[in-house]
């Protein structure tokens, strides 16, 4: 039996979401890694994974990427 991040990991990877994000705390995780943090996780939202910009903000080192609740800029109309 799936445990709930596993049927969470199910269902981003099967919809095409690349983990899940909180903006009120602007943080991410991949859905190969959910809930790193071990914070309570039930006010995420799934996401996208890509890279930061005007439209998705996050702190990242270099080179890495953010998960948003938009796929990219193109979708906001930015």
């Amino acid at each position: 039996m799936k445990d709930v991040l596993g049927i969470v990991k199910e269902y981003l990877e099967q919809n095409g979401f690349g983990g899940l994000c909180n903006v009120d705390f602007q943080c991410g995780c991949p859905s190969d890694d959910l809930a790193p943090c071990g914070e309570y996780f039930g006010r995420c939202e799934p996401g996208y994974k890509r890279q930061p910009d005007e439209t998705c903000q996050c702190e990242i080192e270099p080179g890495d990427f953010c998960i948003c609740k938009v796929k990219s800029n193109e979708q906001t109309g930015s």
